[in-house]
């Protein structure tokens, strides 16, 4: 396989004057954005299962069978359960929101971040693999921003049709930085994945995270293969 090309993705030289600010702010609403869409998403597919199973019980009452009721119940409860574990997962980002300046381990937001959007990858026909260290190194930032810049690098990611494919997302710990690697790999439809991809590195979403990396000092590569893309992530772990 060809060795990878790299190209580092910069903003305009010049940009209208608070820009940058705006921008910040806006993807702190941005990141409450996307999770609270993937939340409304989610919790309405488990209340139309809760609410159909109820009135099945209401409607048919003792005509049901016990082994059907149990049946019934059993998916009630599972999809309570499932409810938790979406708030559970979400959680850490609402607490987040405020623009505050925090220590941060890199590799435990990113894992909080494929969760938040792990739905949205099966829907899509991704499956998601990672192999990151959890390293306890922290980064001082603003989380909020930090949250924001990972969820919308995945969501870069994310084909608006379904397609077939896999997105491996790797890190990695040196002495000064810390980097993190999202290649995707398409399996069907490849010219259809390749050409949702270019469309969003080009738009406006991607200034916007750049910008926001701005504010933690890292750095944006756009990788380029034979049979893969995506992109390297740089951030210091401590802002010169």
């Amino acid at each position: 396989m060809s060795k990878q090309v790299e190209h580092r993705l910069e903003l305009p030289e010049s940009l209208p004057s608070g820009l940058d600010e705006f921008t910040q702010k806006l993807s702190r609403l941005a990141a409450l954005g996307l999770i609270s869409g993937f939340i409304m998403h989610e919790i309405r597919n488990v209340m139309a299962i809760i609410s159909g199973n109820t009135q099945i019980i209401q409607i048919k009452g003792e005509k049901l069978g016990s082994q059907d009721t149990t049946h019934r119940l059993d998916q009630i409860l599972e999809q309570i359960e499932r409810i938790q574990n979406i708030l559970n997962r979400i959680g850490g980002f609402t607490a987040r929101a405020q623009g505050e300046i925090v220590e941060v381990q890199p590799d435990r937001t990113v894992i909080n971040s494929i969760s938040a959007l792990d739905r949205m990858f099966e829907n899509r026909g991704l499956k998601v693999t990672e192999s990151l260290r959890e390293n306890e190194k922290t980064i001082l930032c603003d989380a909020s921003l930090f949250d924001f810049l990972l969820l919308q690098l995945l969501e870069t990611c994310i084909p608006k049709e379904r397609s077939v494919g896999k997105i491996e997302v790797t890190s990695s710990s040196k002495a000064k930085k810390w980097e993190m690697k999202l290649i995707l790999r398409p399996e069907e439809n490849e010219e259809d994945f390749y050409s949702n991809f270019i469309e969003r590195v080009s738009g406006f979403g991607l200034t916007a995270v750049l910008m926001a990396l701005k504010a933690v000092k890292g750095e944006l590569f756009l990788l380029s293969g034979p049979d893969d893309y995506g992109f390297r992530l740089i951030v210091p772990w401590e802002a010169d």
